[in-house]
């Protein structure tokens, strides 16, 4: 499969902490692993990420 775009080691890095808060790491974890200074910084770009599976929750609501 060859991709339309560039995967940058960002990217990647990013969708790695994503994956993991989605699976349930606990912040601090993530914040260690990442090299972060404070859990408020990882708070701040990775779990703002998972917004969209907040959304769908709610949208699935049977009501």
């Amino acid at each position: 499969m060859l991709l339309e775009y560039t995967v940058t080691p960002h990217m990647a890095r990013h969708t790695a902490f994503t994956m993991m808060i989605k699976n349930g790491t606990d912040i601090k974890t993530v914040q260690q692993i990442a090299g972060h200074s404070s859990a408020h910084v990882t708070y701040k770009f990775y779990i703002a990420s998972t917004a969209e599976d907040t959304q769908n929750a709610v949208n699935n609501l049977p009501i």
